[in-house]
């Protein structure tokens, strides 16, 4: 599994080595099939439960740039059922297949979403790039993964996240998750169960 975004010239480091340990795979003589995802929701994950985190702590929730960056969810659901489907397609073999969900959200779109889910009503407000840039990069040097945002977050944010599915979808029929649907289920359901 690798990451929708991924190329040799990409701002973040975390883009920069999911691309080096691609060409690794190929040139390995390996059989394989790469996935690049991009942002994952579902239980536990990192995205949408930080969202909803900074929804009900945070007296404001902040919109990088306004929010604008769009990003396509895509249930672990769906791509577990990818991955389980490619060990038995051949023509998945030696594949890069990019996977989103079923619907591509501005940033800001997502937050109104997991608000209106947790029935909370918190301002958004749009902070400007420039004021985060600084804060940021100290904070994360400082208290490395003690930080709301890390820098490769940071500069994450300021590109879209969103593919076409068509290829995935011709090669493997599946009837995408609900973004809306599919963060109900664990956003509002009681620890443990």
């Amino acid at each position: 599994m690798s990451a929708l975004g991924v190329r040799p010239d990409a701002r973040s480091r975390y883009h920069q080595t999911k691309f080096k340990a691609e060409e690794y795979l190929k040139r390995s003589g390996l059989d394989y099939t790469i996935f690049r995802p991009s942002v994952v929701f579902g239980p536990g994950d990192g995205f949408v439960n930080l969202v909803a985190t900074m929804v009900k702590r945070a007296p404001i929730v902040p919109l990088p740039g306004g929010g604008h960056n769009r990003l396509q969810p895509v249930s672990v659901y769906d791509v577990a059922e990818f991955f389980t489907r490619a060990v038995s397609e051949p023509r998945a073999s030696r594949q890069t297949i990019e996977l989103g969900g079923s619907e591509a959200l501005e940033y800001r779109e997502i937050v109104a979403r997991v608000m209106q889910t947790l029935g909370k009503k918190k301002p958004a407000v749009s902070v400007p790039l420039s004021l985060m840039r600084f804060p940021v990069w100290l904070m994360d040097r400082l208290v490395p993964g003690l930080t709301p945002i890390t820098w490769d977050q940071f500069l994450m944010l300021q590109e879209d996240n969103t593919c076409t599915m068509r290829p995935a979808l011709d090669l493997f029929p599946l009837q995408l998750r609900d973004f809306d649907q599919g963060i109900r289920e664990y956003l509002l359901s009681e620890p443990g169960k």
